[in-house]
């Protein structure tokens, strides 16, 4: 199938090349050029300038130009009404105009980027996020709206009972809220001698967002959101924005924090709520000094902050369990510059959450009382509401400008050692190296995460650019990838920030790990982020090509790196608001070995061909009437049988000249005299199946289907989802020979 793959792509190349060469654009101009403007000749770039992108066979409409029929899908098969404007810019594709692929009024396109036609992915990491399932009820599907961003699995489905406040003064009210927003989950690898997991306790999970209620003008579901088509889709993430709250936010591979924008709505700055199904152990305010296992009533940071209880009432509680509540029971509001740290008392994750401008916000926790009385455990024991947010720093008429971007992040996943899954503790000891929980690590690390709290990832690309000439030029045949990240500042969208940062590790030994962000005041503007600040974590093969490439990073940098020990091993911060990873490519790839056939086995080698070289290829092969992936498997074989002629063709023809790298002259020498003495057969019955091959993998590449002189199970254009698919085939199989049969079914059936 790897060969197949490998030719089909050969005759593609040349077909479609051939055929964009000699093709007037339909704005005027050959097809298929590449921009120069990022002084790279012949290297393609994405439609925002940022990353460089390679070059399309061809830049032709395969509905309108290139004769393709088109499907569409439904039901289930469509793309989910998640996908939002994408879907309403995707316009018909029988109508011509709607694929013109390059900005027409109805192509798929970006609104702020006009990058023209994009087709829709079908096999990311985030297809959760967009499924159909999704789409109907994020709050009531469970599992299936989850992601493993790295390191944290992510949920689009927060609680739905939520305790409202503020409770009546008989605290007897009942009443439950439902939130929109995201939820953050830090999973422990659970390994077997069959099987390796990452499990969660749900109740461990923290969510950011805010609350919603039914009201005439909001639509359902209650929590429902779109992707955002003011974003890139990206395979480094993806952009959602909530239908009825103006909420976005960026779901991004390698993320340190979650991140939520609250704009403004009805003239305010959206309220944002954080929630767990964990009671607190303490609560910090902008406090310099971290001391989130103090119980000792006493020895509380001036800084702490106390909340009210469920019941609106003092409370005795369990003091081997007590959580930080009022003396009164009622909540109190805190002036909030910049953070608050919480520790949580079941899963002894302690969480930092960061905002990007002044807030005044209260808190309401569940407890354990002095004498346990049987009841339900409730689902949500935790909540921090924000109850007025300061408008006036760093005012705009800009919406986007005035928004309040609020960031949490994982702190310690092993805060005292007391948790109700012991795994997040004793997996430490076992690993080798320090995490961000170990002792010399964690003040380093919330130093870190304070630094880079500023800049967040928005609409992440990956580009590619390959070696020029393939290296035939000399030069080292290295394909260089790069992640740019679009590094956003909290404090405006709009707010360049530099996209050339050198990547470097963030390690305790840093500059940007040893000096704590200084505090700010609402009469105080916040300080312009600095971009070398912006940290995302890399998986062990990032950090591996940065310490080949890079001259900020090397052995001694990675050893004291901050890192998590996540699903793919050692997971560790970097700096660097664009990456470039290089992949070597070596020699060029050969349908030749290293070494010719041993002279030994020469004679039987040309008596297997002369059968082989008969091989026959049936009718339904020819003709496209048969299922790709079997097709596939005959082809490969076909393509191999014409290989192996070749090479032994020209050890018998004694013209090998230097093209077996891991062999001396004796050992070459001996197979050309082996070869000389065998007969083959001839170039005629060699080139005849060559034809019978070229024209098998020609019959998919032509539009149309057999009325066309096209593949009976012909590629169609997806006009759903775009790309191509086969439309299928119900295979009738002829009486006595099966080979012949052919496509009981007709376009526009398609079984697959």
């Amino acid at each position: 199938s790897y060969t197949i793959a490998a030719v089909v792509c050969l005759f593609s190349a040349h077909y479609w090349h051939d055929r964009a060469e000699s093709f007037d654009g339909p704005h005027g101009g050959k097809a298929g050029t590449t921009d120069d403007s990022n002084g790279d000749a012949g290297v393609a770039v994405h439609s925002t300038g940022r990353v460089p992108m390679p070059p399309p066979l061809s830049k032709l409409d395969p509905f309108s130009e290139l004769g393709f029929r088109s499907t569409t899908r439904t039901g289930l098969a469509s793309p989910s009404a998640v996908w939002g404007d994408f879907l309403n810019s995707h316009g018909d594709a029988s109508d011509a105009e709607n694929l013109d692929g390059g900005g027409g009024e109805m192509g798929r396109i970006s609104k702020d980027h006009q990058s023209g036609f994009t087709a829709l992915p079908t096999n990311e990491w985030y297809m959760n996020l967009v499924s159909h399932r999704a789409a109907a009820d994020p709050s009531s599907d469970g599992e299936v709206a989850h992601v493993y961003t790295i390191p944290y699995v992510l949920s689009m489905s927060p609680p739905t009972n939520v305790p409202a406040f503020p409770i009546d003064d008989d605290g007897n009210k009942k009443k439950t809220e439902t939130m929109a927003g995201i939820e953050l989950f830090l999973p422990v690898l659970k390994t077997s001698s069959t099987n390796m997991q990452m499990v969660f306790d749900k109740n461990n999970g923290v969510s950011l967002g805010t609350m919603v209620s039914q009201t005439e003008t909001t639509s359902e579901p209650l929590t429902g959101y779109q992707v955002d088509s003011n974003e890139e889709i990206s395979q480094l993430g993806v952009s959602l924005a909530w239908n009825n709250v103006n909420m976005k936010t960026h779901v991004v591979r390698g993320m340190p924090y979650g991140t939520v924008r609250f704009g403004k709505q009805d003239g305010k700055t959206v309220l944002p709520s954080i929630v767990s199904g964990n009671r607190p152990v303490s609560i910090l305010v902008d406090s310099d000094v971290v001391k989130p296992n103090s119980t000792d009533s006493n020895s509380y940071d001036k800084n702490q902050m106390f909340c009210g209880s469920f019941t609106n009432k003092p409370i005795e509680q369990d003091p081997k369990h007590a959580a930080p509540i009022s003396s009164d029971g009622k909540a109190h509001s805190y002036n909030v510059q910049r953070e608050v740290v919480f520790h949580l008392a079941q899963s002894d994750f302690t969480w930092v959450a960061f905002f990007s401008k002044p807030v005044r916000v209260k808190c309401h926790s569940d407890a354990y009382p002095l004498v346990s009385v049987p009841g339900e455990i409730q689902g949500v024991q935790f909540r921090l509401d924000v109850v007025e947010v300061d408008e006036d720093v760093n005012s705009s008429e800009n919406d986007d400008d005035n928004e309040l971007v609020v960031r949490m992040a994982l702190f310690n996943e092993c805060t005292t050692g007391k948790s109700i899954i012991k795994e997040h503790c004793d997996h430490l000891a076992s690993l080798g190296y320090e995490t961000i929980s170990s002792k010399d690590k964690s003040e380093a690390y919330l130093k870190v995460l304070r630094k880079g709290a500023d800049l967040y990832p928005k609409s992440p690309l990956v580009g590619t650019k390959f070696p020029e000439n393939d290296g035939r030029d000399g030069d080292e045949r290295v394909t260089n990838v790069v992640f740019d990240w679009d590094v956003t500042s909290v404090y405006s969208k709009n707010e360049e920030v530099s996209s050339d940062i050198a990547v470097s590790v963030a390690a305790s030994s840093l500059r940007a790990a040893t000096k704590a962000v200084s505090k700010v005041t609402s009469s105080k503007p916040k300080p312009k982020p600095h971009p070398e600040d912006f940290i995302m974590f890399a998986l062990p093969h990032h950090l591996e090509t940065f310490a080949d490439n890079t001259l900020e990073v090397d052995k001694e940098s990675i050893d004291s790196a901050l890192c998590l020990h996540t699903f793919h091993g050692r997971t560790c911060l970097v700096h660097g608001s664009k990456w470039n990873l290089p992949v070597s490519h070596g020699e060029p790839q050969s349908f030749l070995a290293d070494r010719p056939p041993v002279a030994a086995a020469i004679p039987q080698l040309a008596d297997a061909l002369k059968k082989d070289i008969k091989f026959y290829l049936s009718g339904s092969i020819l003709r496209g009437a048969a299922d790709t992936y079997f097709s596939a498997k005959i082809l490969a074989k076909v393509g191999r049988i014409i290989e192996i002629h070749d090479e032994l063709q020209r050890l018998h023809s004694d013209e090998v000249l230097n093209e077996y790298s891991d062999a001396d002259d004796s050992v070459v020498g001996e197979s050309v005299a082996s070869a000389i003495e065998v007969s083959l057969p001839s170039q005629e019955e060699a080139e005849s199946l060559l034809d019978d091959l070229q024209k098998a993998v020609e019959i998919w590449l032509k539009p149309g289907g057999k009325e066309n002189g096209g593949a009976e199970a012909e590629f169609l254009y997806d006009s759903s989802w775009g790309g191509f698919v086969n439309c299928g085939c119900d295979y009738v199989f002829e009486e006595g020979n099966a080979g012949n049969g052919t496509c009981e079914n007709e376009f526009p059936d398609c079984p697959a």
